[in-house]
């Protein structure tokens, strides 16, 4: 069975960092913003993350895998044994030994091979309600709305598996792992499994209060050590299990999971959005705003996951979100740089002299500075302040101005007039196009380098640039396709790094030596193709449509972080930002958090996906 692939594409509104302004302060966040993932928004009970980086969803319309490039669902097919058992999805579970992942749904537990892409049906579990599912020391609890199963022996394979029924008749909604001991929630109480005394029935006094109060979650309290909190369905209960003392932290709230994060925060799933108790005593109230797509999909929270790259993942009723809450990053609205709705679709940006951000986009041009914030395009304005083209290709800031390359050639705007100049460029022959210009950087002796669309790489004599008077002017040097090795004159970004220019094209990235001529390919791990550049200091930094990667002595290697197509890369001594079509993410150089290494597979380069 192959899983029903339904490529969704991963839309959210775009969130923009504001680089660090003139005046060295950074624009701080007031709360977190989220992006909402999939066209489908039936309700998501959990949320968990593989080995592979992949994030599984479990819906009431089967399982969901999401990548850098969407979503592929897999459903129950009633004629086909290796689908999924049922398509509603309860409880998702990554084994500790193998790359299997088991799944427990409404009609039974089943194993997901990656290997073969097929579903395996765990016939010990029957066709029980699977509600929870926890690893532990080599056996593995099952907890299911008609009891509690214990499972050995699966190392050897699941047909192997014994199963020992463990508590009957009850509904098991949560295992959890303790200091060693296990807890299960349970009506109005909780069990608690040691390894000398087996299990045992543990009441909690103030659940008695209510007809039927079912412990959702439990985790153990960081503030007062030996203690409880339990998510139930009135409130989040503190509980001390060697006194039997109890008291309610939140009331009348049905409280359905905890999530502890790397730095210490709790989260905390509601039926009223999600309380987050920070380590440092802060709290908040995130909650579904109508009308902001950066809130959370839905007030109704079922779990919350933070994967290993340190993003924050929510399961509503309404869909999965996801926030990016790594220290490496922060956010702030388009909306409140701009001040317009209006789209600008970022494809490039870059600092001056003067401390302003430049952003452009596929609307025009963006000049945020400190007293002002002003909008470029080229059907307004008086004809010296206006872009030559409205779709904005790349930047780059020098001690005269801003160079835009755009597709209606070159501009570049002066500090000194605060006007726009316009400049033709060709080539000897004059057969190759230079106004579809996709990327712009500078080197050590005064000389642009420029990508083009169709008509490889353009370098010209800044200097000599600037002084001519005549209505176009010829390149210098100009590299294409007539060039050993040069694979294409269809580029697109371009960077230059000491003496080596990095260019990509739809053929493969590859490097011109500045002093040489000498052109050479860029070696990419498989599957992964260069769609953004920039350079800093002896690095480059590579965007990809797979996340983001940094150059160094001619060495590979990725910066964690979101997996989603970067677009575009802007880089200075403390931070690398990256925009993808959803998100714009800022990382930290000085964390030093990039150093884990991708795939050994080191092959060209593959097909760019930036075409006319």
């Amino acid at each position: 069975m192959r899983g029903k692939i339904i490529f969704q594409t991963i839309a959210a509104s775009l969130f923009l960092f504001l680089a660090v302004g003139p005046h060295g302060t950074a624009a701080q966040t007031i709360g977190p913003d989220f992006q909402r993932l999939g066209s489908r928004f039936e309700p998501a009970f959990t949320v968990i993350s593989d080995r592979s980086g992949y994030i599984w969803t479990g819906t009431t319309h089967g399982l969901t895998r999401y990548d850098s490039h969407g979503a592929i669902s897999y459903l129950h097919d009633e004629n086909d044994t290796s689908s999924l058992c049922h398509n509603t999805v309860n409880a998702l579970l990554c084994l500790a030994k193998t790359d299997g992942m088991l799944v427990g749904t409404n009609r039974g537990l089943c194993l997901y091979d990656p290997a073969v892409d097929r579903f395996h049906r765990i016939e010990a579990c029957g066709t029980r309600h699977i509600r929870t599912l926890l690893e532990h020391n080599d056996s593995l609890w099952v907890g299911s709305s008609s009891g509690l199963m214990l499972l050995t022996g699966y190392e050897k394979g699941f047909a192997h598996a014994k199963a020992e029924e463990v508590i009957r008749e009850r509904h098991i909604m949560c295992c959890r792992e303790v200091d060693g001991d296990i807890y299960f929630g349970t009506y109005n109480k909780i069990y608690q499994w040691q390894r000398e005394r087996g299990i045992r029935e543990i009441p909690v006094p103030l659940l008695n209060r209510w007809y039927s109060n079912l412990v959702y979650d439990i985790i153990p309290s960081a503030k007062i050590p030996g203690t409880l909190l339990l998510g139930t369905e009135y409130g989040l209960v503190r509980f001390d299990p060697a006194t039997g003392r109890t008291g309610m932290e939140l009331h009348d709230i049905p409280v359905r999971c905890f999530m502890r994060s790397k730095n210490g925060d709790l989260w905390t799933g509601t039926d009223k959005g999600i309380y987050l108790f920070g380590s440092d005593g802060r709290e908040q109230h995130i909650i579904h705003e109508s009308g902001n797509a950066a809130s959370i999909s839905d007030n109704v929270v079922s779990r919350i996951h933070e994967d290993p790259r340190g993003n924050i993942w929510v399961a509503t009723d309404h869909g999965i979100c996801m926030t990016m809450q790594s220290s490496f990053y922060t956010f702030v609205h388009l909306k409140s740089i701009t001040g317009s709705d209006e789209g600008l679709a970022i494809r490039t940006m870059c600092k001056d002299r003067e401390g302003a951000l430049w952003l452009g986009g596929k609307n025009g041009l963006i000049r945020v500075g400190a007293d002002a914030t002003t909008w470029f395009k080229s059907d307004g304005g008086s004809p010296d302040r206006r872009v030559s083209h409205n779709k904005i290709r790349s930047l780059h800031a020098d001690e005269i101005g801003v160079w835009i390359a755009s597709d209606g050639g070159l501009d570049l705007y002066e500090y000194a007039s605060r006007r726009f100049r316009r400049f033709t460029i060709t080539e000897p022959t004059r057969r190759y196009n230079s106004s579809w210009m996709y990327g712009i950087s500078e080197d050590n002796r005064g000389r642009l380098w420029i990508s083009t669309y169709e008509g490889g790489v353009f370098v010209v004599d800044k200097r000599r640039l600037l002084e001519n008077t005549a209505p176009s002017y010829t390149a210098d040097l100009h590299f294409s396709t007539a060039n050993p090795g040069f694979p294409s004159n269809i580029t697109s970004k371009i960077a230059v790094n000491g003496t080596l220019c990095f260019v990509t094209t739809d053929e493969g990235t590859v490097t011109i030596d500045t002093e040489t001529g000498e052109i050479r390919p860029v070696r990419l791990p498989c599957g992964v193709r260069a769609q953004a550049l920039d350079s800093y200091g002896d690095r480059v930094f590579l965007g990809t449509n797979t996340g983001l990667y940094i150059w160094h002595e001619d060495s590979i290697r990725e910066i964690p972080g979101p997996r989603l197509p970067v677009w575009v890369v802007a880089a200075d001594k403390e931070r690398v930002w990256a925009v993808s079509d959803a998100i714009m993410s800022a990382y930290d150089i000085r964390s030093g958090g990039g150093n884990r290494t991708p795939s050994d597979r080191q092959q060209p380069a593959v097909e760019l996906s930036d075409r006319r």
